[in-house]
This record gives structure tokens, sequence and C-alpha cells, in this order.
């Protein structure tokens, strides 16, 4: 899934994102995205994947709603994370995050 996101990870492409993007978007990015990922948990079977990815660089829109989707998920375990940084590859920044569903599903 590409959540939707503030986009500030196109920051070089895009300079006004980091005057015009405010903390109320970047919070309301994170709990849209959050809704996304909470939604797709009855879709998955036991031992399934889910690949969560922004264009962002904030920690709420990243690391924030990894961690509070594994606190509200506990049948879940985090595969990899990764940041993807325009330093090391010359492009946007980009989050991925997979997480795979455990054969038996915890609490309920």
């Amino acid at each position: 899934m590409d959540a939707p996101c503030t986009g500030l990870g196109t920051l070089r492409r895009s300079p006004h994102l980091k005057w015009t993007t405010t903390p109320v978007a970047i919070r309301d990015a994170a709990e849209a995205q959050l809704a996304i990922l909470n939604a797709a948990v009855p879709k998955l079977k036991p031992g399934g994947h889910l690949i969560y990815a922004t264009c962002s660089v904030t920690r709420e829109e990243n690391e924030g709603v990894v961690g509070r989707f594994l606190e509200q998920n506990p049948g879940f375990a985090t595969v990899c994370q990764r940041a993807i940084l325009p330093s090391e590859h010359d492009t946007d920044a980009y989050f991925t995050a997979t997480f795979r569903l455990r054969m038996e599903r915890l609490g309920g």
C-alpha cells in the first residue's frame, strides 16, 4: 500500500512543502495512514504480508505509524523497515515497512 502522506520526501522537487506543510497536516496524514493499515488487517490470511510505504521523512508518518500499528495489532510482526534517502540513492526519500500476520492471530 502506498499511503497518502505529506510528500515531504519530495522536498528537492517540491521545496514549497517545507513552508506549506503544517504539524496538523502531518498528524492528519499519520491518522489516515494508520486507519488504512487497520482496515487491511481483516483482509489478510495468517502468514500474509502487509507492505506500508510513504514518500515522507517525518517520524510521525513513518516510525510513529509503525509503532502505533503494532501496538494496536499484536498479531503482526515487522519483517523489515527501511528509509530510502536522497543522499544515498539520488532519489526522493521513501519509507517502507513490511508486516507479517502471524500464523495464529493473537487476542481473538
